[in-house]
């Protein structure tokens, strides 16, 4: 089973391990920050959310389950399926069983290949973002009717930040490659550049990179790359 993860898609067993012996019994649920895919490499079924993070695939019967609510009665117990010792005072939450009408966004993927054949990842960014939209009145211009302010290339390559520099007025663009496999790509802006550099997380920088009608990328497997643009 394949699930989202941060900058990366993360492959997990259908089946929970083992765990006679341990401190904390495995727990069958895991982690996802928007779809969950499962898929024998031709065909496969992905289950894209928005907020739920938590799945369990039930290997018995071929079900991938998606947690709606995580409701609590008590803020930690110490007879619990999973732990046997405390984890915090033993005392009731009611408010946590999260009582009320509740509505959950989620859509089904059928598909032919893996996830990445079918482009998984993308389409999940496109069903999280809201379009926004907004009626004008007939106006006049020299902009064609289609343009981009910015543009990626490269169908594995994902962009994570677009923001201003933290410390100076530069635009930072954050990409990452979340493949197993090194790849290519490029970044074209819709305005004038002045320099290009490539920076670190903590948006320092110091190699400038040449751009010419954009601004060629090579990024290894999982591999997080900082773009840093100083607009004329």
């Amino acid at each position: 089973v394949y699930s989202e993860g941060h900058f990366d898609v993360v492959k997990r067993s259908i089946n929970v391990p083992d765990s006679e012996g341990w401190k904390e019994k495995a727990y069958k649920t895991a982690h996802n920050s928007g779809f969950v895919d499962i898929n024998d490499g031709e065909h496969g079924l992905a289950i894209l959310n928005k907020g739920l993070p938590e799945y369990e695939i039930i290997p018995d019967n071929n079900t991938i389950a998606l947690t709606l609510l995580r409701c609590v009665g008590w803020l930690s117990r110490g007879d619990l399926e999973y732990r046997k010792e405390e984890a915090g005072p033993p005392f009731t939450t009611p408010e946590a069983q999260c009582l009320g009408e509740h509505v959950f966004s989620y859509a089904l993927i059928p598909h032919q290949g893996n996830w990445d054949d079918s482009r998984i990842s993308q389409k999940t960014k496109q069903y999280k973002t809201k379009i926004l939209t907004r009626q004008l009145e007939n106006q006049f211009g020299n902009l064609p009717n289609g343009f981009s302010f910015i543009q990626l290339e490269g169908e594995h390559l994902e962009i994570s930040a677009i923001k201003k520099n933290e410390f100076e007025n530069k635009l930072v663009i954050r990409v990452y490659n979340h493949i197993d496999r090194e790849t290519t790509g490029k970044i074209k802006l819709g305005f004038d550049i002045h320099k290009v550099y490539l920076g670190k997380l903590d948006e320092s920088y110091s190699e400038e990179l040449p751009y010419n009608n954009g601004v060629d990328i090579v990024i290894k497997p999982k591999e997080i790359k900082t773009i840093i643009f100083e607009v004329l």
